[in-house]
């Protein structure tokens, strides 16, 4: 994982330190200040920093930890890291220095393999335990065993030692999860009597599954781009549903719904509603059964006869 040594510098280091940009959405070192970095004297540990008074906003954020619920977050699992980052980032939002943290911009002794002396002038070791009990408590079963074989041992439950072995942790399956749900999406397509709506929703939940497993994913292979989704989409579809209107449906959603702006709900709605209108023309209006028609007599016969009993 990378630590700070100078704002927007990252280099390797050891446990401790998030990966920039790892929680959030797309979070940067230029959205901050840059830490003040400070260094112990030699000689020194980590407890003369804890023996110093707690500064009273880093005891505000400490209090606000202890009454921060988390029922709210669901579980980091093998294939959410965005959901469950955004969520941890949007719940912290009014903590500055937990979030600065979280991003590996204050950091403590010994968290910057260049500098070990170094740490930032905001950074509190309480403050840091404190996030990690809040953090342990949004991990699934999996990460949380991750997280207690690795520091169990010494009762280390700093926060961004927490967040440091469950990023490396989350990376190294997150690949494979990659690839398992790209199979889900190719095999996708409309079943023989599903509707429109109930295919495009199991697209869509697998998009976003794909979505969900992480940035960094989505760095090596590229993000699906929209209109590449409105094809698979399309390109799906039942045989059947491609009959005398074809043209027409194609040409509308050629001409009027597939661009940079159009997403891929906005399509399926789109192909509801031509569906919709097709079944709507195709109705025959019902008959409406009419009384039988009175029998008009054989004007000519008639005739006929009378003039036969005149002769």
């Amino acid at each position: 994982m990378e630590a700070i040594a100078e704002p927007s510098q990252p280099v390797a280091s050891g446990h401790g330190v998030p990966r920039l940009n790892s929680i959030g959405p797309g979070i940067l070192t230029t959205s901050y200040p840059a830490p003040e970095i400070k260094h112990l004297r030699e000689g020194e540990g980590r407890q003369a920093l804890l023996d110093r008074p707690i500064d009273p906003e880093v005891q505000r954020e400490m209090d606000t930890l202890t009454q921060l619920s988390t029922s709210s977050t669901q579980p980091l699992t093998a294939s959410n890291w965005r959901t469950w980052s955004f969520k941890i980032w949007t719940t912290l939002a009014f903590l500055p220095i937990t979030h600065r943290m979280l991003v590996g911009l204050e950091y403590g002794p010994g968290m910057n393999k260049a500098d070990p002396l170094a740490y930032t002038g905001s950074y509190d070791e309480r403050l840091d335990v404190m996030l990690g009990r809040f953090l342990v408590k949004t991990l699934d079963q999996n990460f949380l065993s991750a997280v207690i074989k690795k520091f169990g041992k010494n009762g280390e439950l700093r926060g961004t030692m927490v967040l440091d072995v469950v990023s490396q942790k989350y990376e190294k399956g997150a690949p494979q999860q990659h690839k398992l749900v790209s199979k889900e999406i190719w095999r996708c397509t409309q079943g023989a009597t599903e509707t429109f709506r109930n295919y495009g929703a199991r697209l869509r939940a697998l998009y976003h599954r794909q979505w969900d497993i992480g940035e960094q994913q989505a760095e090596a292979e590229g993000d699906i781009s929209e209109e590449s989704k409105i094809y698979h989409f399309l390109n799906n579809l039942q045989p059947d549903f491609r009959g005398d209107e074809t043209d027409r449906i194609w040409a509308s959603l050629s001409d009027t719904r597939i661009n940079g702006g159009t997403e891929l709900g906005e399509v399926i709605a789109h192909i509801e509603c031509i569906d919709l209108d097709l079944n709507l023309g195709a109705a025959k209006p019902p008959q409406v059964p009419q009384a039988p028609k009175a029998k008009k007599k054989n004007v000519s016969q008639s005739s006929k006869r009378g003039r036969r009993r005149k002769r």
